[in-house]
């Protein structure tokens, strides 16, 4: 019998328990999950499964539209991760959302979930292409598995002797104005303006760490921010001045020695925009592997959600597109 639950944010201890029964992401943290909470205003759970030889979890946010309820993955790397097998457990998933009243799903599959999943080719063909990258080899390795320009754009910056700052208190500032004017200069969309609460939660947790570097006058032209949960690791915030776009690539690679000393083994540098775009190439650059980040789109009560989406004028049909659609009006 597969035992499942919600775990609200106001269960701390619960929430911790639970993610100690298996590997996770930063993302799955209850630090981070209550940051990001404070930007989307949604009621946000743990989702927890186990039986024998079997946990899975899943953090989740709550939405309505027009009284009907659906879930979400919340902004991040979490998603489904898994440790065990079981057979059923989508069909055990769905059928937990369906009697809990909600209408329809989109959930994230964590990359190192993904052989637990039987995907359609389609799933897999709209996945998010993202990078991760073994740091717990040798620096030589590390070394070579970077293109040829990458590798050289690194030396050059090395050369440079660029004053790295680790100091979150004096980063912190920085970074606000920084990651503004980065919003303002990519026209970035709203999924990527989080309130000051949230910024500060992430990367003041002793688990984050933050790098900048400062110029001769000692401003601040760049600030790197690395989320930490035992041996992974996430590539969660760039931002930068014009000038300081060219320090992004040395900062991945002294935020590589930082994560080395927490024992941190895969560091996920995320993906771009869209696949093939030249922030994907960046970070394929640094010689990771590349691996599909899922969202899976599953509709619990049919009925209920073709209603809705004719009240709304919205098509039932195209589920490639934005998901669910109705929440697009």
């Amino acid at each position: 019998m597969l035992r499942q639950t919600l775990i609200p944010l106001s269960q701390r201890n619960e929430w911790d328990a639970h993610l100690e029964l298996l590997p996770h992401a930063p993302a799955h943290l209850w630090s981070y999950n209550h940051a990001m909470s404070l930007s989307s205003g949604l009621e946000t759970y743990l989702y927890a499964a186990s039986s024998l030889g079997f946990v899975a979890a899943c953090p989740l946010s709550i939405r309505e539209k027009c009284g009907v309820k659906d879930v979400m993955s919340p902004y991040g790397f979490g998603g489904v991760m898994i440790s065990g097998y079981h057979e059923h457990f989508v069909s055990e998933l769905t059928r937990y959302m369906d009697a809990n009243g909600y209408c329809c799903g989109y959930i994230n599959v964590h990359p190192m979930a993904l052989s637990s999943f039987k995907l359609s080719e389609s799933e897999l063909n709209q996945a998010k292409k993202i990078y991760f990258l073994d740091i717990a080899q040798p620096w030589e390795r590390l070394e070579q598995g970077l293109h040829k320009a990458t590798r050289y754009e690194l030396k050059k910056w090395k050369e440079m002797c660029f004053n790295v700052v680790d100091d979150k208190e004096r980063l912190f500032s920085a970074f606000c104005n920084l990651y503004c004017q980065t919003l303002t200069r990519v026209n970035a969309s709203a999924v990527y303006h989080f309130d000051l609460e949230s910024i500060r939660e992430i990367v003041m947790d002793v688990s984050a760490v933050m790098l900048g570097v400062e110029n001769e006058s000692k401003e601040i032209e760049a600030v790197s921010v690395f989320i930490c949960a035992g041996e992974y690791a996430d590539y969660q915030f760039n931002a930068a001045s014009l000038i300081g776009r060219q320090h992004t690539r040395g900062l991945i690679w002294c935020a590589i020695a930082y994560l080395k000393k927490r024992s941190v083994r895969y560091l996920n540098l995320g993906g771009g925009m869209k696949s093939g775009d030249s922030l994907s190439k960046f970070k394929q650059s640094f010689g990771g592997t590349e691996h599909c980040f899922v969202g899976l789109k599953h509709i619990y009560k049919q009925t209920l959600f073709d209603s809705l989406c004719r009240e709304l004028c919205v098509s039932t049909f195209d589920l490639s597109a934005y998901f669910p659609p109705y929440h697009k009006v």
